[in-house]
């Protein structure tokens, strides 16, 4: 990449809760154990199968903007590459990739910000992460923290009031069982596997519904 460097650094937590989903009528009970130790293996999996493709759409349920991203994802490597459509404040970025503590953007409106700059269509650059302003770097911060080194607490899940397993569903033809951990924050687990499929959650006011969708699950290279 040629690339226009300032410090990047992920540093804060994501406080997450979720949107709800349409599937069959089960009834919503409190998680069994192991329901609880396929919840606490979810993150740590990811991080040991290492990388995914990912679809991910974001709204704004206030502003109308929106935000959907396609690409790849090296949990095990830390970095990740996706293709941006957005509209509203992140119309103008076209692709956005990260590795370790930098962040990269590609626009396709930066010759109007920088008129005085040459500066060619494949020119990258980096800036400092802003969680409160950017939303696409709040997606990109739930995509790095749906992988761990280390799996969770199954007993904390199973005690986590609001906890529970919600219903069965199909996901792409597959078949899943959809688990709530709290209050709202679902997740979309394969049946037969127990691997996440699907991630929906929100911002703590509840204006922004993210869905994260794990396409396909393999170690990635991610070019820079």
């Amino acid at each position: 990449m040629t690339r226009r460097r300032v410090s990047c650094v992920f540093a804060a937590a994501v406080f997450l809760t979720a949107c709800g989903g349409n599937g069959s009528a089960d009834t919503e009970r409190p998680l069994t154990g192991d329901e609880a130790g396929l919840m606490a293996m979810v993150q740590y999996s990811n991080n040991q199968v290492g990388g995914a493709t990912v679809e991910v759409t974001s709204a704004n349920t206030t502003t109308g903007e929106s935000v959907s991203l396609r690409g790849e994802v090296d949990w095990f490597g830390h970095s990740g590459r996706v293709i941006v459509s957005a509209n509203g404040e992140e119309a103008g970025v076209s692709e956005i990739a990260w590795k370790d503590t930098q962040i990269f953007e590609r626009r396709r409106d930066l010759a109007q910000i920088l008129p005085n700059l040459e500066i060619s269509p494949d020119t990258w650059i980096t800036r400092d992460i802003d969680l409160v302003n950017r939303p696409i770097d709040r997606v990109i911060a739930i995509l790095v923290r749906l992988s761990s080194t280390e799996p969770d607490n199954a007993v904390l899940i199973q005690q986590k009031e609001g906890s529970a397993f919600v219903r069965t569903d199909t996901w792409r033809d597959l078949p899943v069982n959809v688990f709530r951990y709290g209050k709202q924050t679902l997740y979309w687990l394969d049946a037969d596997t127990g691997e996440l499929r699907r991630f929906e959650g929100n911002n703590s006011s509840l204006s922004a519904p993210v869905i994260v969708d794990v396409v396909e699950r393999s170690k990635k290279s991610i070019p820079f």
